[in-house]
């Protein structure tokens, strides 16, 4: 006597078998495109239907029980399993459908009951059959069931490999790129910016610096650069006119691609700068940023050298490093200040590893006074007090200029003594000392500010791009020597090859589940490439072979092809 279990229970305890008519496969749709002025039809493809099961049955006594038995049991939301007693193989995914009419109240009650299954095949009881592939590559897989299915592929790398592909009899899926390298040669050095800025063609006008380094609370740049044949100068008349802030320009410009990338792990940036003022005048200043960032525009290195402080005529120096600022990605931190007397040098920033390096050199600069001789125009200093006649300066005749008229000594007086002239008329009789002069540049060796330290967090982040900034404070006057030159460079390579990241790396899990359509590499979707032509396939019944190809360079992973026979 035929059993019927249904979601593993016995549903035949509550009536007896008569019939099951046995079917071939779910029912066959073929699909044809014909024309009315031809004979025939063109065939297009075939599909099979759903599996639809009926089971005529008789119940011989208490009716009413073994009904609401059954209702008990076929009543469900989702197809459950059903499995017959002389087919234990194989199972029905399915669920009761349709009304079922009974013959009779009280005894001998016949009955169809009719199920249909959202599949057009059963599915094998055996569970899931494993097979792995063999040393050289090949899956051999026996398929016992009647009807194709589809497999998972499950991939484990214990090294690179930049490619992946699973060829069968008619269909294929690859994924990665065949052509991909393990590794590719790379000189000492590349260039990663090689500019000479007496122009700045490719370079990025940055208007809102601030927000780039947040660090620096009064700062702007809403000029434009000028330029001459040796570089990048400033252009005070497109300044906003802000009295009480750091006023300039500010340009971005990413690296140049690489061999590999864009970003330079390791590099050497060297800055040609001309910084000082030869004009004598004490009021001048001059501020200079350059930053390295990463490809979000984090600040990774900073060289920061400027001189804001009337009649200081000194340059400061400051190196930084970013904050890690949770809320503030933008900032950075001083770790070495400095001072130069004045720079017609460069500046430069390197990164080795984890090292950071930076160093300011100036070539044998010397700033001497000009000696005042008759017929010169000058200023007074704002420091003067006293004439050397014993009367006191008008504070309103300081700013005034004057012509040197004669240069004499007199008697009791130890220095000489400069009779400051405003057209026929003699104003002051002065010393040298309150004189403002003009001065020149004469050699005195050279001298260099320079600070390294040694940054894990640091060296995290990855070097894409460069940030320039000239500028003076308030409107005050620039100092009459005050250009950058050249921003170069250079990525630094350690090793005469550079290992790409390949596609996929040891310790990765590829999964390919040709059922769903799903490609998962460690979890999540591949996002990787795929070729166009690729097609999910289904194992036909009997024995099939499969070729797995990898990378030329790439070893073997390991390859298992998961299936679950079906039948029709």
């Amino acid at each position: 006597m035929l059993k019927i279990l249904f979601d593993d229970y016995d549903i035949t305890k509550h009536f007896t078998v008569r019939k099951i008519a046995p079917t071939l496969s779910a029912a066959v749709n073929n699909n044809f495109l014909s024309l009315a002025h031809l004979n025939g039809a063109n065939f297009k493809f075939s599909s099979l239907g759903q599996i639809e099961l009926k089971v005529e049955i008789t119940i011989k006594h208490d009716i009413q029980y073994h009904l609401d038995e059954l209702n008990k049991v076929l009543n469900v939301k989702e197809p459950k399993k059903l499995i017959i007693s002389d087919r234990q193989d194989r199972y029905l995914m399915c669920k009761l459908n349709g009304e079922v009419d009974f013959s009779s109240r009280f005894i001998a009650s016949d009955a169809t009951l009719t199920f249909i299954s959202p599949h057009h095949y059963w599915t094998s009881t055996d569970g899931l059959k494993r097979f792995e592939m063999s040393s050289d590559g090949k899956l051999l897989v026996t398929n016992n069931g009647s009807a194709s299915a589809p497999p998972i592929i499950n991939v484990d790398f214990s090294a690179d490999c930049g490619y992946f592909g699973l060829i069968g009899p008619d269909s294929f899926l690859t994924l990665g790129n065949p052509k991909e390298l393990d590794d590719i040669p790379v000189p000492p050095t590349e260039s990663a910016l090689n500019e000479e800025m007496h122009n700045l063609v490719g370079w990025t006008r940055v208007t809102d610096v601030e927000t780039w380094v947040t660090d620096y609370n009064k700062i702007t740049s809403k000029g434009t650069a000028k330029h001459d044949e040796w570089g990048a100068l400033l252009n005070p008349s497109t300044f906003t006119g802000l009295a009480n802030n750091w006023q300039g320009h500010a340009y971005v410009k990413q690296f140049n691609m690489g061999s590999i990338e864009r970003k330079a792990d390791n590099f050497k940036l060297r800055s040609r700068v001309t910084m000082h003022d030869t004009a004598g005048n004490r009021n001048s200043t001059a501020g200079m940023l350059i930053v390295i960032l990463d490809a979000d525009n984090r600040p990774i290195m900073t060289a920061s050298i400027y001189d804001s402080t009337t009649d200081r005529k000194k340059l400061a120096t400051s190196f930084k490093i970013n904050s890690f600022r949770g809320n503030d990605e933008k900032h950075s931190t001083i770790i070495h200040n400095g001072s130069i007397e004045a720079l017609n040098g460069f500046i430069e920033m390197r990164k080795s590893g984890n090292k950071f390096e930076w160093l300011i050199h100036t070539d044998s600069v010397n700033v001497e006074p000009v000696p005042v001789k008759v017929g010169d125009k000058v200023k007074l200093k704002p420091s003067a007090t006293k004439a050397a006649s014993g009367h006191y300066y008008r504070s309103d005749y300081k700013n005034r200029q004057y012509t040197v008229t004669a240069i004499t000594t007199w008697p009791g007086h130890s220095k000489k003594i400069y009779a400051l002239s405003i057209g026929a008329h003699v104003i002051y009789h002065v010393y040298l000392d309150d004189i403002q002069q003009n001065t020149v540049t004469t050699s005195a060796g050279p001298k260099q500010v320079r600070h390294s330290i040694v940054n894990n967090s640091l060296a995290q982040l990855n070097p894409s791009k460069v940030l320039i900034w000239q500028g003076v404070w308030g409107n005050t006057t620039p100092y009459s020597r005050f250009g950058l030159n050249s921003v170069v460079i250079d990525r630094l390579y350690t090793t005469n090859a550079l290992e790409i990241e390949n596609v996929f790396r040891p310790g990765d899990n590829l999964q390919i589940n040709h059922q769903t359509g799903d490609i998962l590499l460690n979890g999540t979707t591949y996002q990787g490439f795929a070729d166009y032509d690729n097609r999910f396939f289904e194992i036909d019944w009997g024995d099939t072979e499969l070729q797995v190809v990898v990378s030329d360079w790439a070893s073997y992973p390991s390859v298992e092809l998961i299936l679950e026979e079906r039948y029709l």
